[in-house]
């Protein structure tokens, strides 16, 4: 786990649910302690397309992660999708939730 020192800053995301007959659907949104890291880079999406990241975020762990398609709220006023993710698993537990956005 992070300290919450270490996570200065609060991000909002409505975790995607999936496509409906009018659209996108998402659930509720959830705020969360945050640390962004805007800086460019190229990765690999879940499909392993290589796109450009705008920002990367790091979280604690959560019962309900931003997946995929999630919207995600940054602290500088703009709404991104995510991109890609990765849980860090310690020896016994998930330590850190690593969230990439477009």
């Amino acid at each position: 786990m992070i300290p919450k020192r270490l996570l200065p800053q609060k991000v909002t995301y409505a975790p995607y649910l999936g496509s409906g007959p009018e659209g996108d659907v998402y659930d509720d949104p959830i705020t969360v302690p945050a640390r962004v890291q805007f800086q460019n880079k190229l990765i690999r999406d879940n499909t392993g397309v290589e796109v450009i990241s705008a920002a990367t975020i790091y979280l604690q762990p959560q019962t309900t992660p931003p997946t995929v398609g999630t919207l995600v709220d940054l602290p500088d006023g703009t709404s991104r999708p995510v991109i890609a993710f990765a849980l860090t698993v310690g020896a016994r537990t998930t330590e850190l939730l690593t969230v990439e956005v477009s």
